[in-house]
C-alpha cells in the first residue's frame, strides 16, 4: 500500500484552511454588499444600486478566481451563501430594470445555487409588490405575481433530491400564495 506523505497531507489541509478562512472574511463585506444594492433598489435608488452593483460583480469574479484552485470551496456552505446571495441582488436589479429574469452566464455559479439564488428572489419582489401596492400602483403586483407564477411553474418542472432547494422551492409558493392574496385584496376594492 502506498502511503501519502503526512507533511504533504497537513500542508494541503493548513492551505485549505487558508483560503477557506479568507474566503469566510470576504463573505462579510460582500455579502452585506449584496444587501446594500437590494435596500437601494428598495428605496427607488437605481443609481446608487448599479453603482453597488458594478462593485459586486467586480469582488465576485475576484472572489471566484481566488478559489478556482480549490474545488472544494466551491461546494462549501459559505461560497453557496455568497452566490445565492449574489444572484438575488443581481436578479433583483435586473427584475427592477426590465421586468425580466436575465440568463445567468458566470462559469463560477453551480446550477443549485442559481436557483436558491432565483427562490430567495421571489421574497424580494413580494415586498416590492407590496410597497408598489401602498403608493397606489395597482399594476406592478399583478405582474409581478405573474413573474413568480412563471418562476414557480419552471421550478415545479425540476426534480429535486430534497434539502436546501426543496425547501426553497416550497418558500416561493408560500411568496407566491401571498402574492395572490394581495392581488385578489387589491381587485376586491377597486
Amino acid at each position: 500500500m502506498k502511503t501519502m506523505n503526512f507533511a504533504k497531507a497537513g500542508k494541503e489541509i493548513k492551505e485549505f484552511d487558508k483560503k477557506r478562512e479568507k474566503l469566510i472574511k470576504k463573505s462579510h463585506g460582500f455579502i452585506s454588499l449584496t444587501k446594500q444594492v437590494i435596500y437601494a433598489l428598495h428605496r427607488d435608488d437605481m443609481k446608487r444600486a448599479s453603482s453597488l452593483l458594478n462593485d459586486l460583480k467586480k469582488d465576485f469574479s475576484a472572489i471566484a478566481r481566488s478559489i478556482k484552485d480549490c474545488p472544494a470551496l466551491y461546494y462549501s456552505g459559505i461560497y453557496r451563501t455568497m452566490v445565492q446571495e449574489y444572484i438575488e441582488a443581481v436578479s433583483y436589479h435586473d427584475f427592477v430594470k426590465t421586468a425580466r429574469l436575465a440568463e445567468c452566464t458566470e462559469k463560477a455559479v453551480m446550477g443549485e445555487h442559481y436557483l436558491l439564488g432565483i427562490c430567495d428572489l421571489t421574497g424580494e419582489l413580494v415586498r416590492k409588490a407590496v410597497s408598489s401596492a401602498i403608493r397606489g400602483d395597482y399594476d406592478s403586483p399583478v405582474r409581478i405575481r405573474d413573474f413568480v407564477a412563471d418562476i414557480y411553474g419552471r421550478l415545479l418542472n425540476i426534480d429535486f433530491r430534497g434539502g436546501e432547494l426543496r425547501k426553497k422551492s416550497d418558500e416561493v409558493r408560500y411568496n407566491l400564495k401571498k402574492l395572490e392574496d394581495l392581488v385578489l385584496d387589491i381587485k376586491l376594492k377597486r
